[in-house]
This record gives C-alpha cells, structure tokens and sequence, in this order.
C-alpha cells in the first residue's frame, strides 16, 4: 500500500509517540521523501485517533459520521475501513451553509432585509 495506509497500519493507541520518533528517525536517515513522510505521517496520525476511539466508535451499532471537506472526509473513511467501521460522511461546507442559512432565516434583521 502507501505511505498513509502504511500509518495507518502503525497506529495502535498509546503508542503514537514511539511511532512519531521512528518516523521522524527515519526522515532523518534519508529512508522517506517528503510526499512519503506528509503520508506516513497522517495516516499514523489520524489512525492513531481512531484507533483510541475505536472501542467507542465501535458500540451501539450505528454508523460514524464524519462532518468534513471531501479530501479529508476521504482519509478518514480509508482509516475508518481499516478498523472495520461502517461510516457515514457529511460534507462540511454544505452542513455549515445549511445551518448559516437556517440561522439567517430566524433571524430578524434578515428578515426584514436590514443588512447591519
């Protein structure tokens, strides 16, 4: 696999300082380009948050909700995959205009047109 599927792989929960200093070690020694090491590094990252959260995110039987732009929406459901999580993904630009709008709606200076 990739870089930040290979993080994914190293995430265990409380371990992500050890992880974090083997791959900074093997940044220095030259062993990962730098588009290798952005990769390894939040696959390591976000794995290790899911991984801490697995147990919970894990009960009850419904799906994970993940509120976030498509691109970061995408690693997350690729982590998400990897622990045998069912997920569910909102775009968050859309969830925010939505609500923006509905605030705008009740509100009473909007209403009546005044722009202050």
């Amino acid at each position: 696999g990739d870089s930040f599927d290979q993080g994914v792989a190293l995430a265990k929960p409380g371990d992500l300082l050890t992880q974090l200093f083997q791959l900074r070690s093997r940044a220095v020694l030259g062993e990962l380009n730098q588009q290798q090491q952005q990769q390894l590094l939040s696959g390591l990252l976000i794995g290790s948050e899911v991984a801490s959260a697995q147990k919970i995110l894990s009960t009850g039987g419904s799906a994970v909700t993940i509120i976030a732009s498509p691109r970061l929406s995408a690693y997350y459901q690729r982590v998400t995959t990897a622990f045998e999580l069912d997920v569910q993904a909102i775009d968050g630009d859309a969830v925010s205009l939505t609500g923006l709008m509905a605030l705008a709606a009740q509100s009473p200076q909007v209403n009546k047109g005044d722009a202050t």
